[in-house]
Formats: C-alpha cells, sequence, structure tokens
C-alpha cells in the first residue's frame, strides 16, 4: 500500500473521505453553543491578523498559507502543498464580509467554493463553521504569536470526531 502524503488543512478535510491515515486523531469538538457564545461582528478586520505569508512542514513535504491584508470587506488567500519538488495540491481561499457575518470559501483546485460561516472569534482566534458539510465542519485559525500560527481542521467521520493541525511559522 503506497503511503499517503499529509496535506494542508482545508485540503485534508475535504479529502479526508478518501480515508488517510493522518484524518485519524479523535478530539473532543468544541461544542457548538461554546462557539457561538462570543461571536465577532462582520466586519473584516475582525480576521485581518491572518494577513500575511505562512509555512509549516506536513509530513514528507511544505505547506504555504498567503493572505492579502483585509481590504473591500475581503481578504484573498492560496495554500499550496509542495511535496518532492512538485505542487501536489493547491486551493483558492477568501474570506468575505457579508450582511449576515464574515464567510470563509474555499475552492481546491479551483473547483466551486465550500463556504464556512464564521461563528466564534477572539483576538487572535477564528472558528469558521459549516454543520452541513461533510468533513471538515470547523476550520479553526489561532495566532500563537506574531509569527506562529495554528490552522485545524474538525469534523467527524462515521460518528467518530476527527481533528488536524496544522503549525505555520511566518517566511
Amino acid at each position: 500500500m503506497p503511503r499517503r502524503m499529509p496535506l494542508p488543512p482545508l485540503v485534508l478535510g475535504v479529502l479526508c473521505a478518501t480515508a488517510l491515515p493522518s484524518c485519524r486523531s479523535a478530539v473532543r469538538p468544541l461544542p457548538e453553543a461554546q462557539a457561538r457564545a462570543s461571536t465577532c461582528g462582520a466586519s473584516i478586520d475582525d480576521v485581518a491578523w491572518l494577513a500575511g505569508d505562512w509555512q509549516g512542514a506536513s509530513g514528507p513535504g511544505v505547506v504555504d498559507e498567503h493572505w492579502t491584508r483585509a481590504a473591500g470587506n475581503s481578504m484573498l488567500g492560496m495554500s499550496r502543498y509542495v511535496s518532492g519538488g512538485r505542487t501536489v495540491f493547491f486551493e483558492y481561499l477568501r474570506i468575505e464580509a457579508r450582511a449576515d457575518g464574515l464567510y470563509y470559501i474555499a475552492h481546491p483546485k479551483a473547483r466551486p467554493g465550500v463556504e464556512f460561516k464564521l461563528v466564534h472569534c477572539a483576538e487572535g482566534e477564528a472558528l469558521f463553521e459549516n454543520p452541513a458539510h461533510d468533513h471538515p465542519k470547523r476550520i479553526r485559525y489561532q495566532r500563537e504569536s506574531q509569527d506562529r500560527l495554528t490552522a485545524r481542521i474538525e469534523g467527524d467521520e462515521g460518528g467518530k470526531p476527527v481533528t488536524e493541525s496544522f503549525l505555520y511559522t511566518r517566511i
């Protein structure tokens, strides 16, 4: 059986249905009531701290995630997984402010977008959720410091909670 390579956070979540072994670590997801307890407004400035260039090791490869500064009620991003000198996966990302809140939209391999609504934020933390999506259901970003960021996906497969975390440093 060939070894599967770890993938970027949202990529991993979108493709996790393919049973990647790295998806299988069980965790207790954040209770939805707690997640909704401290929601932010609909301002793109609530997540502006995410802007910049981030990179982290993932198995035999490297994940890059790049976010533009907040402007025009949106932030644009991209993620790329490089392994063995090849781009193995990429996705286009955006966060946009709408009348009813902030949305994180991912387009893996430039496919149609999957939307996740911001349900919780605090200083340096944002949790986006789409309970109707198969996996992931939640995407969380947390700034550990000016130069460290954690991205985490949460969901369930076969009735069991799963999570995957990625540690990035600013580049």
